[in-house]
Order: structure tokens, then sequence, then C-alpha cells
């Protein structure tokens, strides 16, 4: 038999948010919301988790490894950015811009 989960997720300037519902087990609600955007879906592995205790779930996910990854992705992401401003600044110097 397969269990019932609903989520909701959401998320503005400087937060993001997850709503998990779990009907089948005594209508059990858990709300994560986590204070910065960037590196990861904190609030999404913090509710997951809060289920997988709950449910008693035998995976086993590592979630430091996940936010470790995350974050090592998420640097590599801003220095390949920062490469391409970088290579195009000339570029723009060159035709005039300042």
């Amino acid at each position: 038999m397969g269990l019932s989960c609903f989520v909701h997720t959401g998320s503005l300037a400087c937060y993001t948010s997850m709503i998990g519902m779990l009907p089948d087990y005594n209508d059990t609600v858990i709300f994560a919301v986590s204070n910065a955007i960037g590196l990861g879906d904190a609030s999404g592995w913090a509710l997951q988790l809060l289920v997988d205790t709950i449910i008693e779930s035998e995976s086993k996910t590592d979630y430091v490894a996940l936010a470790k990854e995350a974050a090592t992705n998420h640097a590599r992401r801003e220095i390949d950015n920062a490469n391409a401003l970088e290579r195009r600044v000339p570029q723009a110097r060159h035709h005039g811009h300042p």
C-alpha cells in the first residue's frame, strides 16, 4: 500500500518554504522554512528528513552530502559567471561602452 503525501513549495526574496501533509499518519502536517535561497533546497531536505523519520523509512539519504554538493556546484557557477563577465568587459569597452 502506498503512502499519501501532499507537498507544496514556495519562495520569496530571502526564504523558501515547504509544507507536507501526511493524511495516513494522524493527519500530520510538516512546515519547513529556511531563511536563505541559493545553495540548495534546505527546506525541502528538512521536510524529507522529517517525513522519513515519521514514517520510519529505511531510506538513508545523506542530506549533508547533498548540501555539500549543492554548495560546490553553486561556487562553480559563481566562478563561471564571474569569468564570463570578465571576458565580456573588454569586448564592451572595445565597442565604446564604459
